[in-house]
């Protein structure tokens, strides 16, 4: 490899992003939205029936039960570092489905 070679590849390392590939880019990134956008429309159909609060593993149950498991006293912020979830602090159907709208847009940001 000669010099002016390896000054090419060092100098390919500097330039400034966007200018390579982004076609390549622009094409994954919107089929990633896409695979965001149907998980999040599947998780529109079966959220109730799975973690609501009729549902086959109610999620605030789930959480109460992880609550008894640990030491009294255990404030939200120390279950959230425990068991990252914006649940611990409010959890109902509503809220859920909240939270289903808000990643329901992200493929579209």
């Amino acid at each position: 490899m000669n010099a002016s070679r390896c000054a090419q590849m060092v100098a390919r390392l500097f330039e400034p992003p966007g200018t390579r590939y982004w076609l390549t880019r622009f094409v994954i990134l919107r089929l990633l939205g896409i695979v965001y956008l149907v998980a999040f429309l599947s998780l529109f159909y079966q959220l109730e029936g799975l973690i609501g609060s009729d549902g086959l593993l109610p999620a605030d149950r789930y959480l109460d039960r992880i609550r008894a498991a640990q030491p009294d006293g255990a404030t939200n912020g120390a279950l959230f570092m425990l068991l990252p979830s914006i649940y611990w602090f409010h959890i109902s159907d509503g809220f859920m489905l909240n939270g289903f709208f808000s990643g329901w847009a992200y493929p579209f940001a």
